[in-house]
């Protein structure tokens, strides 16, 4: 992009604008501008100097066309000096074609630059908060969805990115937040950077609890049982399993010697295995704890046949319906990670279930189905909150999601929620109001019968009539 000055008495001078548009370290653009100016020839270049802005990209994946199109702000960093602000009024003027003046924001270049990581982090800390939130809510009996909304509810805070869950994941989030980190650090400001720091531990923390949960759940052990992992990508609609929570919760299944089965509408199979291998490597995980148990590893060579286990970090995926049957001795590798493209053949013979993707094709799944096909008692681990817990605990699955009441408290606010839908008797005008029917005020006193633990019989007595 060039823009021409105003004609000096020799000739015109023109100005080269270079746009900053990757999430970079606070000051890279003084970095850049210094160089090419360093090395700028204006008889080769025919420019009298470079000017580097910062217009970094706020695109979500899944909706990064409509991002585009309709951006909520367009941000634009530039040197506070004559040659900034012209290069700053050249890349306005291109965006105001489709984008109103209004979206439009003109900052210095260390202050965009900063936007692009505080944004993402930010974004981060509110999931990180109601993931904290959700342990809470677990411990306490109350119930993370109801805490989101009625926080949410507060036009100061919003609704957005209150949806507690396994953790979050994607190529930004962990990756920005680190940066802002060590940008303070370098800065001498340990405060700070420890509190950013805290984000990404609290995710780490929220998804290793998720996966020690599952193996409590399956009575402590999960060596040569069946999980079946519905959902691999970081969000739905992408195929991107970078920093997916799945990957690392796959790889301490993997570490306790669990059979994974995974199925996602849009993630690669080889994508599954290098970004599961990543996060044992990032756990400091050794995976071929399995070959010492006789539970072989194998991997994919070029042509996409399972190969014989050749490292230890490699689980396999195995492209066949179903798994070979456990080797008895590490001469024979069988695959621990199987990729299949039917969610049902994932799930047969499964001790539990995981669902760790938000794909709304879950909630339309046969889990009638599934459950017949289950190893027995059936889990269910709902690592986004995404299905029916009601539903398929009336099917016969155990079920346990994230920031979730137990079941007995279920029934209790179904009990709750039906008295309260009931329609009143009185006319509309009475001011008394009507008693529940008994069959309500009975299912209410079971649920609570059932929630509270028993009084102690007889009462102890005060001493008074």
């Amino acid at each position: 992009m060039t823009a021409t000055a105003p004609a000096s008495a020799s000739a015109p001078r023109r100005l080269k604008i270079v746009v900053e548009k990757s999430t970079v370290p606070v000051r890279t653009a003084e970095t850049l501008r210094r160089v090419l100016n360093a090395n700028a020839n204006s008889e080769r270049d025919g420019c009298a100097a470079f000017a580097v802005l910062s217009n970094p990209e706020f695109l979500a994946e899944g909706t990064a066309i409509e991002d585009l199109a309709a951006p909520a702000r367009v941000l634009i960093g530039a040197e506070e000096t004559p040659n900034g602000a012209r290069a700053a009024a050249t890349l306005a003027a291109l965006y105001a074609r489709w984008v109103p003046r209004e979206r439009i924001l003109l900052t210095n270049l260390w202050s965009s630059e900063l936007s692009k990581l505080v944004a993402n982090a930010f974004l981060a800390q509110r999931i990180s908060s109601v993931n904290a939130v959700s342990a809470l809510c677990e411990a306490s009996g109350a119930d993370v969805d109801e805490v989101a909304r009625a926080v949410g509810a507060d036009p100061r805070i919003g609704q957005h990115f209150l949806k507690a869950s396994v953790g979050f994941g994607g190529s930004c989030f962990k990756k920005d937040v680190l940066n802002l980190v060590y940008i303070c650090r370098s800065y001498g400001l340990r405060e700070p950077a420890d509190y950013w720091q805290g984000v990404v531990d609290m995710n780490a923390w929220q998804i290793a609890r998720f996966a020690r949960n599952i193996v409590g759940r399956l009575f402590d052990s999960i060596a040569g049982k069946r999980v079946a992992l519905l959902g691999f990508a970081f969000k739905k609609d992408t195929g991107d399993v970078r920093e997916s929570a799945a990957a690392y919760v796959a790889a301490l299944l993997l570490a306790e010697r669990a059979e994974l089965r995974a199925h996602d509408p849009k993630a690669a199979p080889a994508a599954m295995v290098a970004e599961t291998r990543a996060a044992a490597e990032a756990l400091g995980l050794d995976l071929d704890l399995g070959l010492c148990l006789g539970l072989g590893l194998a991997r994919f060579d070029t042509a996409g046949q399972p190969q014989p286990h050749q490292s230890a970090l490699a689980p396999a995926l195995a492209p066949a319906p179903a798994p070979s049957p456990i080797a008895v001795g590490p001469s024979e590798p069988v695959p621990l990670f199987t990729s299949h493209s039917d969610a049902y053949v994932a799930c047969e013979g499964a001790h539990a279930v995981v669902v760790l993707t938000e794909w709304p094709q879950f909630k339309a799944l046969d889990w009638r189905r599934i459950h017949a096909a289950c190893a027995k008692p059936a889990f269910v681990f709902d690592g986004r909150n995404l299905l029916d817990h009601a539903a398929l605990r009336a099917i016969g699955f155990e079920v346990l999601g994230i920031g979730k009441p137990p079941p007995a408290q279920d029934a209790l606010r179904s009990a709750m929620a039906a008295a309260a839908a009931t329609p009143p008797a009185s006319p509309r005008h009475s001011v008394t109001l009507p008693a529940a029917p008994e069959s309500t005020a009975n299912a209410v006193a079971a649920a609570l019968a059932a929630a509270l633990p028993p009084l102690p019989l007889p009462l102890p007595t005060t001493g008074t009539a």
